[in-house]
């Protein structure tokens, strides 16, 4: 079963480390909200899976988009996104 991970915080490097332990081959995070910030702060190892971030949360936040991610344009790509899982979980820490 395929299971999108959401990330809508800032978390420590441990509570990554865990988000990531759990994923398996199928799985991709979505960074929305302030877990936007992420992928500077935390993924900096490769990663086999798919890593969506929220346009707009970026911007409002005066991030320059990674190049590591795809970008999700709005909230309708994301409840897109959401649809095409088994799964979500949202991280709460």
């Amino acid at each position: 079963m395929s299971c999108l991970h959401i990330v809508n915080r800032l978390i420590s490097h441990e509570h990554c480390q865990t988000i990531l332990d759990t994923m398996t081959s199928g799985d991709s995070i979505v960074l929305i909200e302030d877990g936007c910030y992420l992928p500077a702060q935390n993924l900096k190892q490769p990663l086999s899976n798919e890593i969506y971030i929220l346009k707009t949360d970026a911007m409002v936040r005066g991030m320059e988009l990674p190049s590591n991610v795809t970008i999700l344009q709005n909230y309708n790509d994301f409840v897109d996104l959401t649809a095409k899982f088994d799964k979500s979980i949202t991280w709460n820490f």
